[in-house]
Order: C-alpha cells, then sequence, then structure tokens
C-alpha cells in the first residue's frame, strides 16, 4: 500500500539550520553522514528516512542535549511558515480544519511521519506514527513530533489552545522540566502512543486572516504535488492508498467516494478493478488488515478502538473480520502473518 518512506529537504535544511544556530558546521555533519552539500540545494529532491535518521543522530550527538527533540520543535516555530503545507493551514477557516490538512498533507514534508486523528469523547488526540520499527530510533524524534504538533496548534491559534495531555510511549526521562515547560499539561510516559489530546470544543478556534479562496488554490497545488510523490502505478495501488488515507484520517472509507477521489465512475472502477484481478473490497480487506496488525503491535490500545479506527460498527465486526482475514482472533501482540 506505501512505499518506502522519505523526507523534503526542507526538513533536512531544518535540522541544519538549527545545528548551525547552535554552532554546529553543517557541512561537517554532512560529510559525516555521506550526504553532499549539493545534493540538498535541489528544492524538490527527496531523501531517505534512513538518511533523515543518519542525519539526526549525528546532529543530536553533537549536541549533547537531553532535550533537543523539544528544543528542536521549538525552535521551528520562529521559522516563517514560507512551506506549502504551512500555508494551506494558515488559510483554513478553523484550527481542526487547518489539522485535517495536516494530516493530509503531511507527506509533502515527510511521510517517515503519519498524523492520526481520533475523537475521544470531549479530547481530540494527534498521535505522530512513525512508518519505520527501528530499535535505533531514539525518544528525541517523537518528542519533536508531538512538540512540534503542538507548537503547530499554538501558532495557528495564537496560542489560545492549550494541551490537555500529552502522551509518550517511551519511558519517563530523568528529567522532566522542560517536557512541563513547554506543554504545561499533565503528561504520561509508556503509553500506547505519542499523542498530543486537546479539547475537542478549540477545534472550532477560528484562524485569523484565512481565505478560503487562496485555500481552494493551494490545496490544488498541493494535492498534484503529493499525487505525484505518491503516484502508484495501478488503480488497485491508487484504491489502496485511497483507502489507508481515509481510515488514517478517521473517515469510513466506500467505494462512491473513492471512485469520486479518482475521478471515475463506481462501476467504470469495479470494471477497471476486476480486470487487474481483485475487487474493491479485497482491497478494503487488505488495507485494513495491514493497518490492524499495526494497530495491534501498539500495547494499550484496546479492541473496540481499533475497530472504530477501521470503520467497523463495533468490535464484533471487527473480530470476525480478523478471523476471516486469519483464521485467528485479534490478539496482542499479533500473530505473525503475510499482509
Amino acid at each position: 500500500m506505501e512505499q518506502n518512506p522519505s523526507v523534503s529537504v526542507s526538513l533536512i535544511h531544518a535540522v541544519l539550520k538549527y545545528a548551525a544556530d547552535l554552532g554546529i558546521d553543517p557541512a561537517g555533519i554532512c560529510q559525516a553522514v555521506d550526504l553532499p552539500m549539493e545534493t540538498i540545494r535541489d528544492a524538490e529532491r527527496r531523501f531517505s528516512a534512513r538518511k533523515f535518521h543518519q542525519l539526526w543522530t549525528e546532529v543530536v550527538e553533537r549536541t549533547a542535549d537531553p532535550d533537543f527533540g523539544l528544543h528542536f520543535a521549538e525552535r521551528l516555530q520562529d521559522r516563517p511558515a514560507g512551506d506549502l503545507l504551512g500555508v494551506v493551514m494558515l488559510n483554513c477557516p478553523t484550527v481542526g480544519a487547518a489539522m485535517e490538512k495536516l494530516s493530509r498533507y503531511h507527506g509533502l514534508v515527510t511521510d517517515l511521519v503519519q498524523v492520526h486523528i481520533r475523537h475521544q469523547g470531549e479530547l481530540t488526540g494527534y498521535a505522530g506514527v512513525l512508518r519505520i520499527d527501528d530499535p535505533h530510533i531514539d525518544r528525541q524524534i517523537s518528542e519533536a513530533v508531538i512538540c512540534r504538533l503542538f507548537m503547530t496548534l499554538k501558532g495557528l491559534s495564537e496560542g489560545r489552545i492549550p494541551a490537555s495531555q500529552v502522551h509518550f510511549r517511551h519511558p519517563r526521562p530523568g528529567r522532566v522540566g522542560e517536557h512541563r515547560r513547554i506543554f504545561n499539561c499533565p503528561i504520561r510516559f509508556e503509553q500506547a502512543r505519542d499523542e498530543l489530546l486537546i479539547r475537542r470544543e478549540d477545534l472550532e478556534t477560528s484562524i485569523l486572516l484565512a481565505h478560503p479562496r487562496v485555500l481552494s488554490r493551494l490545496e490544488a497545488v498541493a494535492g498534484e504535488l503529493l499525487d505525484e510523490l505518491n503516484r502508484p502505478g495501478s488503480l488497485s495501488e491508487q484504491v489502496s492508498q485511497s483507502i489507508g488515507k481515509t481510515l488514517l484520517q478517521g473517515g469510513k472509507p466506500g467505494l462512491q467516494a473513492v471512485a469520486a477521489e479518482l475521478a471515475i465512475g463506481p462501476r467504470q472502477l469495479q470494471n477497471r478493478l476486476k480486470a487487474e484481478g481483485t475487487t474493491y473490497q479485497v482491497l478494503l480487506d487488505r488495507v485494513r488488515k495491514e493497518l490492524a496488525l499495526r494497530y495491534l503491535r501498539e500495547p494499550g490500545t484496546s479492541l473496540s478502538e481499533i475497530a472504530f479506527l477501521l470503520g467497523y460498527s463495533d468490535q464484533s465486526a471487527f473480530n470476525h473480520a480478523f478471523k476471516r482475514w486469519t483464521g485467528l482472533t485479534p490478539t496482542h501482540p499479533p500473530p505473525r502473518l503475510k499482509l
């Protein structure tokens, strides 16, 4: 369903600029991780997640800052919002709408991290989910992701939205003074996911000077760029990506909605999938199965919550579907299965 994760050159520049601000020579960093300087001058260049992690680790080690991730994300708030995604968000009518655009177009910056949105009663959670399972990924990246989400909310609302809770998967570090200073809310460690929780009612906070006509034009450009990055080779892959994106954004994918997104009729979509030897239902099941196995690897995620995230009416429907896919019942940790 997904390609190998990558990051934009703008994120590479952000890390190098922060290093330079701390008195660390960017050229020396690039040389240490075998990243030719000429490659970061191409505005459309993408870099592998592994290469970005090498760069990130090199800078973290040179700073010896125990709260590097928090401080890096906090400093990003001072940068002008000149990137396309930032401008799209600033022209949304409400903070909630802007955060939905962040989830939808986050791949323009990096698809190494996906932003999942989930509503739970009076709270809304924004989780940063890493697409690579690497034991060497340290807490600094997780803390940078959540801090960046919080700083984005603060910037969009001009400081009017407080955090209600912050969750991290990693154990509590020795010092949490900077965590408390930045988030100013209850912070919990060893949780099921890295997540920022805010009051749902705060999503209606207006964004000052938002321009709907500008938003429409910017989204058209953002959509084209994202399509170019993610363009798969077959209709089956396009349908799978559309289904996955909708589920990750908290929606319920349907045949007609997917057909409309791909600009073809529902019957034509079915016929073309048949010609490729598959059906919409087969693809929907495959994506749901992939996401289910991913969610089951997250300790503390209940089966009823997974059922909701996958668009099922209740846990029983999810249990039956999982048994149909695998012959087993859903468990933590998940069974080792081919997707």
